[in-house]
């Protein structure tokens, strides 16, 4: 598992000019300094689990409770919940924990699993900490500063993740303003209640909408490329050892003092 932050509004890295400019103003609608948080969970044997949305809210409160009415929320094909800044913290840690990792390991694998996550605080805090031990899970912390060589989803997967979150989000700029679709009266219709769809509800059921085509998108994330990812980090899936002599530990880690 790996956290990621995807950006309300997300722009190209290019824009125009004239030449000799040494600095060029983007009007934004102030969305892109605001982020959610994107827990993604993936498998050694290729297999990718619900991805967990953290927005910024009041934790159980409306806002959370609404949108855990979406139909990819009841299908358990996605999972929402709400914290003060958006961030991974234990209480979110414990939420992905019970709800994704531990439905996984034993409902779906019905055997036990070993869970591979960085140190970043929320997995290493004493609550985190105790949750693992009382639910007797086998676990490892990626060492510092070794995230980009042995984390699958950093060295395979988050990127690509990401960057296709871009084209869709440039993508529906684009046809926003060519067809001039009054995407109000759309997305509301995602809502059960008849209650007022705000400028935050259109921002978050876009994202919503991106993250659930992109993450599910096999011919963008599948069996193969996952597997890969864990190849390149050194964990193969055959439990007998028979890939391990494919796996080549990179130079620039092996030239280090």
């Amino acid at each position: 598992m790996d956290e990621t932050p995807i950006f309300f509004e997300i722009y190209h890295n290019y824009t125009y000019d004239k030449k000799g400019k040494k600095s060029i103003i983007i009007d934004t609608n102030g969305g892109d300094k605001q982020h959610i948080t994107v827990l993604l969970t993936t498998c050694g044997g290729g297999k990718k689990l619900p991805p967990l949305l953290v927005f910024k809210g009041i934790p159980n409160a409306t806002v959370e409770k609404r949108y855990n009415q979406l139909e990819c929320v009841r299908k358990k094909k996605l999972f929402i919940f709400c914290q003060n800044h958006a961030w991974c913290d234990d209480t979110i840690f414990k939420y992905w924990f019970e709800k994704i990792f531990l439905n996984y390991e034993k409902n779906i694998a019905k055997k036990k699993c070993f869970l591979l996550i960085d140190k970043a605080p929320s997995h290493k805090s004493e609550n985190s900490l105790q949750l693992m031990k009382n639910n007797k899970t086998y676990y490892k912390f990626i060492f510092e500063g070794m995230t980009k060589y042995l984390q699958p989803n950093d060295i395979g997967l988050n990127k690509v993740f990401k960057d296709r979150i871009k084209n869709e989000y440039l993508n529906m700029k684009v046809n926003e303003f060519m067809n001039n679709n009054n995407e109000i009266d759309y997305l509301t219709q995602k809502f059960k209640d008849n209650k007022k769809i705000s400028d935050k509800d259109i921002q978050r059921l876009k994202i919503i909408d991106m993250v659930m085509k992109v993450w599910y998108d096999d011919d963008l994330i599948n069996k193969v490329s996952i597997t890969n990812s864990y190849l390149k980090a050194g964990i193969t899936y055959p439990l007998d050892g028979s890939m391990d002599d494919e796996f080549e530990f990179p130079e620039e880690v092996l030239n280090q003092k």
